[in-house]
């Protein structure tokens, strides 16, 4: 566990301090202190992206990762009929250099956790503990697993601010290129059009009307329509229900229900502070229902994925809005201490396989 606690620490520190230079310059305007900044928060990300990039066999994915790298040496050419053709170029592109696949490993980083912090620093001022909440709220530990999956989220997380902002042609193209990494960000098409919605409590009740409906409709006619569709039996457990499963979805319905409390108590002063505010209120109701239906769904807990880091930058923003400056200091240390528990419980499970941690320098 030590390697991924001292990821913790190192990556706090560091974006902490670049955090605290940034918000010097912008009050002093000195152009030497936001460079330094900069370069704290590159350092950060670099060292998210060395603890898992230079990994071995660390995760359940791993090995299928690496051989599917090298199956690409030996049959260069690529599959556009399949759905990953994304992540095929990339390793096309990756080759082009090396036929070491170690760097595959270190390319999916760098790409998962640059769009991550970019999507946090859109979206709150406290970037450090964003980043933080994506640790300890084990996205980071997830990411080492499931790669393909968390480009894609990495990438929509980031193509959100077009969203935000009407760009419709920018969003659909940024999630057409996650989806060639993973199919199922096409889903996340339609969230366009939630924005669109004015957030009061008609549309909350017809959104979430809408939403128990879609689920009625898929556990019940689910199964069958996978059938007419001869879909493979290996993604037929994404769509059975499994009492056995545990998605993680209670954990994070917990965090998502507290969160929703938290800013209804201020729900004005959030809305004023943040510009993004009723969006991210939007994404915690859609993230409520999934993970709440996550625990026993496999397909519910990969999407819930999409939508439930939302939480690294809401938490971050209920700190920023706090008046009183020793609430503020009691609520950070609060979420501080409460994190490190939650990782450490997280990894006493071992989700996704994480543990023990292997570096390259370790196999001889």
């Amino acid at each position: 566990m030590i390697v991924y606690y001292m990821n913790l620490i190192l990556t706090t520190i560091l974006n902490s301090a670049s955090r605290l230079l940034h918000r010097r310059k912008l009050e002093k305007s000195k152009c030497w202190e936001e460079k330094i900044s900069f370069i704290l928060c590159a350092l950060a990300i670099a060292t998210a992206v060395f603890v898992a990039g230079l990994r071995y066999g660390v995760g359940t994915d791993f090995f299928n990762y690496q051989d599917r790298f090298n199956h690409y040496l030996k049959y260069p050419n690529i599959n556009i009929q399949r759905s990953n053709v994304g992540f095929g170029i990339l390793i096309k592109f990756i080759q082009l250099f090396t036929d070491n696949p170690q760097w595959l490993f270190i390319a999916t980083a760098i790409i998962i956790y640059t769009f991550i912090m970019l999507y946090i620093r859109e979206n709150t001022k406290l970037y450090d503990i964003g980043f933080y909440l994506f640790i300890c709220l084990y996205f980071y530990c997830s990411s080492l697993n499931i790669m393909r999956q968390w480009i894609s989220i990495a990438i929509f997380l980031y193509a959100l601010k077009y969203a935000y902002q009407k760009k419709l042609i920018k969003y659909i193209i940024a999630i057409v290129i996650a989806a060639s990494f993973h199919i199922t960000s096409l889903l996340m098409l339609p969230v366009y059009l939630l924005f669109r919605l004015k957030l009061n409590k008609r549309n909350v009740i017809i959104l979430i009307s809408i939403l128990l409906a879609l689920i009625i409709v898929f556990y019940t006619a689910g199964i069958p329509i996978a059938e007419w569709l001869n879909v493979p039996e290996k993604y037929m457990e994404y769509i059975r229900f499994n009492t056995t499963l545990d998605g993680g979805g209670r954990a994070y319905t917990v965090f998502i229900l507290l969160t929703i409390i938290g800013i209804a108590i201020n729900y004005k002063t959030y809305l004023k502070q943040n510009q993004y505010g009723e969006q991210h209120i939007k994404m915690l109701i859609i993230s409520l229902i999934i993970s709440a239906l996550s625990a026993n769904s496999m397909i519910f807990n990969r999407i819930q994925l999409y939508f439930v880091p939302v939480l690294i930058v809401c938490i971050p923003n209920l700190i920023q809005i706090c008046q009183n400056k020793k609430t503020k200091v009691f609520f950070t240390a609060l979420i501080i201490g409460l994190g490190a528990l939650y990782f450490y419980r997280c990894l006493c499970n071992n989700g996704g396989e994480v543990l023990p941690y292997i570096s390259i320098f370790d196999v001889k």
